[in-house]
C-alpha cells in the first residue's frame, strides 16, 4: 500500500513538473504547438512523448484547465444532426424533383393536347374528302 502512494505522490510531482516546463515552453514560443512542446521535452528527459502528454493533461485537469480541444459533442447528437440535415437536403431535393415532374406533366398534357386537335383535323379532313 505504501509503494502505491508513493508512485501516486511521484507520479502528482511529475505532472507537475511537465506541466510547468509545457508552459515555460509555450511562454518562451508562443507559435509552438503543445504537440511540439511535448515532443522536444520528451526528447530532453528521455520519456516518451505520450508520457509527456499523459502527465500534462493529468496536471491540467488538476488544476481545471483542462484542455484547449474543444470536446466533440457526443456521437449520437452529431449523428442525429447530421441525419437532420441529409433529412432536410433529401427534402429539398424531392420537391425540386416533384415541381418539375409537375412541369413534365403540364408541358405532355399541352403536347397531347395539341395531337388530338390535329388528329381531328386529319379526320375532318378526311371524312371531307
Amino acid at each position: 500500500m505504501e509503494e502505491i502512494r508513493l508512485a501516486m505522490a511521484r507520479t502528482a510531482v511529475v505532472s507537475k513538473q511537465v506541466y510547468e516546463r509545457i508552459e515555460e515552453m509555450k511562454a518562451e514560443d508562443p507559435d509552438m504547438s503543445r504537440q511540439e512542446a511535448f515532443r522536444r521535452l520528451a526528447d530532453e528527459i528521455g520519456k516518451t512523448q505520450g508520457n509527456i502528454s499523459a502527465s500534462y493533461y493529468r496536471e491540467a485537469r488538476n488544476r481545471g484547465k483542462g484542455s484547449s480541444i474543444k470536446a466533440t459533442p457526443p456521437t449520437s447528437a452529431r449523428a442525429a444532426r447530421d441525419r437532420s440535415s441529409e433529412i432536410d437536403r433529401l427534402a429539398r431535393q424531392l420537391v425540386e424533383t416533384a415541381q418539375r415532374i409537375a412541369a413534365l406533366l403540364a408541358e405532355q398534357q399541352q403536347e397531347l393536347a395539341d395531337e388530338r386537335r390535329r388528329i381531328e383535323k386529319a379526320k375532318q379532313a378526311i371524312i371531307d374528302a
